[in-house]
């Protein structure tokens, strides 16, 4: 039904009646829905079988596992094959956590093709490159950012709003300086993700841009410092 609502909604390149309420609507409602299929085990898939193989040479004295291995992930690419590319990637970061950042180009290039497909991928596909995104926010923080200030589906672009929402607080200056200098609908957009972050080191610049000079921004800046400031009230409230 979420996903009936998003793809229905018009493609206006920027909407403004209720934006953020959308958003939020939408993203609480399908963001995380917990993804219950797990990677087959080895008994079940031969293909993912090898690919337990090779991660299991990681580490011994046979060096030629990662070029295997990578060429294991480029046949899934060019087979288009999402679940099976961003298993393989969520194995590689279980058994060698640092290996994928090694290769930011081929990072990016996942992103890109998880991407692409989002507004018609099924919900594990979703999730999976979401979780894929979180686990290499380093390496797709500002090509996330760069992807949000071009996209012109919206249904894409509430996926970006939401993703770069749960990237972490090493994230938050960087969305703070690109909405002091952006156009207005990337800071509009901006805003929404500070909002639902709602940490109180945003509120200097929200309140700044609550002047904005284009009012979409000005109501979305001052509906965030709202949020934040009931979501401060409830953490005080609590802690009492």
């Amino acid at each position: 039904m979420v996903e009936t609502f998003i793809l229905s909604l018009t493609e206006e390149s920027f909407m403004d009646t209720d934006y953020s309420k959308s958003l939020d609507d939408v993203t609480d409602s399908a963001a995380h829905i917990p993804v219950e299929e797990e990677v087959p085990g080895p008994q079940e898939d031969l293909t993912w079988h090898l690919d337990y193989v090779i991660l299991s040479l990681a580490g011994t004295e046979d060096d030629s596992w990662q070029k295997r291995l990578f060429h294991r992930l480029e046949t899934y690419i060019e087979q288009l094959d999402l679940s099976r590319v961003f298993g393989l990637v969520r194995l590689i970061d279980d058994v060698v956590p640092e290996l994928m950042d090694s290769e930011p180009i081929l990072i990016r290039t996942l992103f890109r093709m998880g991407l692409a497909s989002v507004s018609k991928a099924n919900v594990e596909d979703r999730q999976a490159l979401f979780e894929f995104s979180l686990r290499h926010e380093r390496v797709l923080l500002q090509y996330v950012l760069k992807a949000l200030s071009e996209e012109e589906r919206i249904s894409v672009r509430y996926f970006l709003v939401d993703l770069l929402s749960h990237f972490s607080a090493a994230a938050t200056p960087v969305y703070i300086s690109k909405a002091r200098n952006s156009p207005w609908q990337l800071t509009r957009n901006l805003v929404v993700v500070l909002a639902q972050q709602g940490y109180p080191q945003a509120v200097p610049a929200l309140k700044t841009l609550s002047k904005h000079p284009h009012p979409n921004v000005r109501k979305e800046a001052l509906k965030a410092l709202k949020t934040i400031e009931r979501r401060s009230g409830e953490i005080e409230d609590h802690a009492s």
